[in-house]
């Protein structure tokens, strides 16, 4: 892959940018130490090229439910976390494997 691909995609009303580069490019922009970054305050979320699978998309798209669920405290203790993760799930868990596989299938184009 020599180019970066960017794709914008509708996730709960918020558009976001999703950009899948070659391994090289994005090492160089984010390091070797993770496939994907969400860059939540951009709305942005990139993909190694050579790491991009359905999963990985699932991840970062679950970094962006966590930002729209609008916690503002960094003092969350386990139950409260628990707590969150469960209301994002059950309000996503019909919707993610559709906005996955259109997200997938778009940028693999």
């Amino acid at each position: 892959m020599s180019k970066t691909k960017q794709i914008t995609y509708q996730v709960y009303g918020e558009s976001w940018r999703f950009h899948v580069t070659s391994s090289r490019t994005y090492v160089r922009k984010f390091g070797s130490d993770s496939e994907a970054i969400c860059l939540l305050d951009d709305r942005e979320v990139w993909f190694n090229g050579d790491e991009l699978d359905p999963q990985v998309i699932a991840h970062e798209l679950m970094h962006i439910f966590f930002q729209q669920s609008n916690h503002k405290s960094a003092e969350l203790d386990a139950h409260q976390v628990e707590e969150l993760a469960a209301e994002i799930v059950a309000r996503s868990f019909a919707v993610l494997p559709h906005m996955v596989i259109e997200i997938y299938s778009q940028l693999k184009r």
